[in-house]
């Protein structure tokens, strides 16, 4: 039993004054152990909302773009969890201290002013991002090539909406290994400016590639080819089995490399270069065929704000990566 601090009489334990002089008793009222949890729970949608924004601080960092998207998807998610969890457990806990009289209620005030707090931020996280989404798409659909493939000189071409830039999807070769110049500064097809190696597109970007201008040199596109074991490998055949091949026993096989320089003026702001099966097969007109293993030598203009070549391999200037690097420009091959 607790005892009257001014007439030392022994009296119920939490009675609110003494039965025997009449004192008034100060008691200490329970704590709200519930609004403190609803005011840890916003606190966490607060530090999962900050961290949901986080990777856009390293954007510029080496952290993979995976890597960046799962920190805020999961920070998204977490904040959002813990915004509804802390707003329904500070309210109970207010409701339940104001009807047994215990303290703690300013926890579960600021419990529900952090959850405010959150949702302003996600309201204004959701504004920003639309807006950025909705710019970069006006700007995206600038750049976009549309139309389908037109062929111009020794060029496979496509042109925006507005067409009034375009993109070289193609080089139709002759086959002449003296032809191995892809000046994209001389090219103005139609009289409109070429902008872009490869095609960008809200799907999947085409990268540039080579083909033979003549079909019927190809040898990837042969019947004998087409009918064999490796059709569609586009692969060069080993020496011991061109039969795989559709190739017959006696044929004349040639295997050369060759490096294609391509040249980019100031003009070209988008780069997609085909990165496999850099192959090619010529019938000759004595039944010999040709293969050839083709390589690019990048000569990029030092005006170009988005790009630039060094030894003859192409770089971005944002990143200071190789845009192409799957085969490189061999510098033994015109050494």
């Amino acid at each position: 039993m607790a005892t009257c601090p001014k007439c030392d009489a022994h009296i119920i334990d939490g009675a609110a004054s003494c039965e025997f002089c009449g004192a008034v008793l100060k008691t200490k009222k329970k704590f709200s152990v519930i609004c403190l949890v609803g005011f840890i729970l916003g606190l966490l949608s607060l530090l999962s909302a900050v961290a949901a924004a986080a990777p856009f601080i390293f954007l510029g960092s080496d952290l993979k773009v995976e890597f960046k998207a799962g920190i805020i998807i999961a920070g998204i998610i977490a904040s959002a969890v813990f915004l509804v969890l802390a707003v329904i457990v500070s309210i109970i806990g207010l409701v339940s201290a104001k009807k047994k009289d215990r303290s703690g209620k300013v926890f579960g005030i600021f419990g529900i002013v952090l959850s405010c707090i959150v949702l302003l931020v996600f309201v204004i996280y959701g504004a920003i991002v639309g807006l950025l989404m909705s710019c970069l798409d006006g700007l995206s659909r600038s750049k976009e090539f549309t139309s389908d493939e037109y062929r111009y000189a020794d060029y496979g071409v496509l042109y925006n909406d507005k067409k009034d830039k375009a993109a070289i999807l193609k080089y139709y070769w002759d086959g002449n290994p003296a032809n191995n110049l892809i000046d994209l500064a001389a090219i103005e097809p139609d009289g409109v400016k070429v902008t872009s190696l490869g095609s960008k597109s809200k799907l999947l970007p085409t990268g540039f590639t080579i083909e033979l201008a003549d079909p019927g040199k190809d040898f990837y596109k042969s019947e004998r080819y087409l009918n064999s074991r490796a059709a569609n490998t586009s692969w060069i055949p080993a020496e011991d089995c061109l039969e795989d091949f559709g190739i017959a026993k006696g044929t004349i096989v040639n295997f050369e490399d060759i490096v294609f320089t391509v040249r980019m003026d100031k003009n070209i702001d988008n780069a997609v270069v085909r990165q496999n099966n850099l192959t090619l097969g010529i019938i000759n007109p004595d039944g010999s065929i040709t293969f050839y293993r083709y390589y690019y030598y990048f000569d990029v203009s030092s005006d170009n704000p988005d790009y630039y070549s060094k030894d003859g391999v192409l770089y971005d200037w944002y990143s200071n990566r190789e845009v192409f690097f799957q085969h490189p420009y061999k510098p033994e091959l015109t050494e």
